[in-house]
């Protein structure tokens, strides 16, 4: 192959390869918005303290999802925050969430962790 011809298919690659970089970066991107809004999602949900079971219940589910979520993002920082958040839930799930005492605690350290999880989307 002649040297021109490599030379023109050299700089013809280039902004292919550069396109295909973009777009790496563009899905990362697009993976990241997702698992934060997903994990914004059910960061909403506060237990019901009047049904200290299904509360308890539903408060650990939220919390292995948060965890599970945490595992599908390559954004250490978001991962992080989410893992945090997760570990909120989880211990939670762990006290009686029906008693008055933890769960305006548990919220008030909740509305930080999705703070800093906000601040990690960015």
């Amino acid at each position: 192959m002649p040297t021109t011809r490599r030379l023109a298919i050299a700089v013809l690659a280039l902004p292919l390869m550069a396109a295909l970089g973009a777009c790496s970066q563009i899905q990362e991107a697009s993976s990241k918005a997702q698992v934060c809004t997903q994990a914004l999602s059910l960061a909403a949900f506060t237990p019901d303290p009047a049904d200290g079971e299904k509360a308890q219940k539903e408060t650990q589910e939220t919390g292995n999802k948060l965890h599970e979520l945490a595992k599908n993002v390559n954004d250490g920082n978001v991962s992080g925050a989410i893992t945090t958040l997760g570990n909120s839930y989880v211990e939670m799930a762990k006290q009686r969430v029906e008693d008055a005492a933890n769960l305006p605690k548990w919220v008030e350290t909740k509305v930080k962790q999705l703070d800093a999880l906000r601040q990690a989307c960015l």
